[in-house]
């Protein structure tokens, strides 16, 4: 009867520790790797796009939503601006919507988000918004309603 109880809470354990890994909420984007296409300058839109989506190649890591490198080579400011959880795929599990702002060292400062979702237990990008530059009105907010962005 032991071994029975003993089991049976081996096996609720692990639907409750299922569930948890594959609820997006549980990932901190705060403290996260990224590939921003303020990261990668060549390329067409669609070429750079392709490239954040395939997951290789390098990423930046924030600590506290902010990565910075001034370097001779490079100069970066990259800050997570806000994240808003929804279900956007209609399969009935919240995605995570990620806005970010850029900054490679000039005036501009580059607006970008990232749709990310729960595959295998693992977040993936499912898409990529490009906002743009805040002169060009980027992107200010974002909210999931009734399953739209």
């Amino acid at each position: 009867m032991k071994k029975s109880i003993v089991l049976m809470l081996m096996v609720v354990g692990g639907i409750v520790f299922t569930a948890a890994a594959n609820d997006i909420r549980q990932v901190d984007f705060q403290n996260f790797a990224f590939r921003p296409s303020c990261l990668r300058h060549t390329g067409t839109p669609d070429q750079v796009e392709q490239w954040q989506l395939s997951g290789a190649g390098e990423s930046i890591i924030v600590t506290n939503g902010v990565f910075q490198s001034d370097t001779s080579a490079t100069q970066m400011d990259f800050r997570v601006s806000k994240v808003v959880y929804g279900d956007l795929t209609g399969d009935g599990n919240k995605e995570a919507i990620v806005t970010t702002v850029c900054n490679t060292g000039g005036s501009e400062i580059f607006s970008e988000g990232f749709i990310y979702g729960m595959v295998d237990g693992q977040p993936r990008v499912l898409a990529v918004i490009s906002g743009g530059d805040r002169a060009d009105g980027g992107i200010l907010s974002a909210t999931v309603e009734q399953g739209l962005l």
